[in-house]
């Protein structure tokens, strides 16, 4: 277990990758840190998304599917999250994500 707070754990865990960008899935298990198999698990379970068009190789994924995945390995790991566990930590922050946007946006003129 980490001897960090949950809020701490949070931070952490938010990766910047802007951009436009289209990743494979071994790319993007690649670059979350994981395999293609954990990859698809997530994607079965509903956490990721492909994009709407597929690559000429496959299904292709963006830099959210990026971000969330690397969220979802470090609540694993540090953690020691069980499914269950991820899938309401997960809505709680798409939710909060969702919030301060709507904030944002309204405090921009």
């Amino acid at each position: 277990m980490s001897n960090l707070t949950p809020s701490e754990l949070i931070e952490s865990a938010e990766f910047v990758i802007t951009g436009r960008a289209r990743y494979s899935l071994e790319v993007l298990a690649e670059m979350s840190g994981t395999n293609t198999e954990a990859v698809l698990f997530y994607q079965d379970q509903g956490f990721i998304k492909p994009c709407a068009t597929e690559a000429a190789d496959g299904a292709c994924f963006d830099a959210n599917a990026v971000r969330i995945l690397r969220r979802l390995e470090m609540l694993k790991e540090s953690c020691e999250m069980n499914l269950d566990g991820l899938k309401l930590l997960h809505s709680l922050m798409e939710e909060i994500e969702r919030l301060q946007a709507e904030l944002h946006r309204a405090r921009t003129p």
